[in-house]
């Protein structure tokens, strides 16, 4: 069962433990360098004043802009370091294929 989802407080790991139900639990954390993350929130398609991606996109030119993303890059890579069955995970810019390689090595399919 893969859960794509956000975990960005303590309190949610154990949520995402549980959901497993005794299967293999992984927490893979796609990260990618500050200035490309970045680079690639803004570059998302947003829809009108009611789209989740132009509220998000309101939400950081709002708390800070970028420094506000770089802030929870930083956050998202300490929670990780805490979970000892995390694994970061290196995006590769423009190609998901190689994005998806790395995923499977991780997990032990690749």
């Amino acid at each position: 069962m893969v859960l794509p989802q956000l975990i960005a407080r303590r309190g949610e790991l154990g949520r995402f433990r549980a959901a497993a139900g005794g299967a293999d639990y992984r927490h893979l954390v796609l990260v990618a360098p500050p200035d490309e993350l970045a680079r690639r929130f803004r570059e998302r398609p947003a829809g009108g004043p009611d789209d989740p991606a132009a509220a998000a996109a309101r939400h950081v030119d709002e708390n800070g802009g970028d420094a506000l993303l770089r802030r929870y890059d930083v956050d998202v890579r300490a929670l990780a370091a805490e979970d000892a069955g995390a694994r970061l995970v290196e995006t590769v810019a423009g190609d998901l294929e190689a994005t998806y390689a790395s995923v499977r090595a991780v997990v032990g399919h690749g």
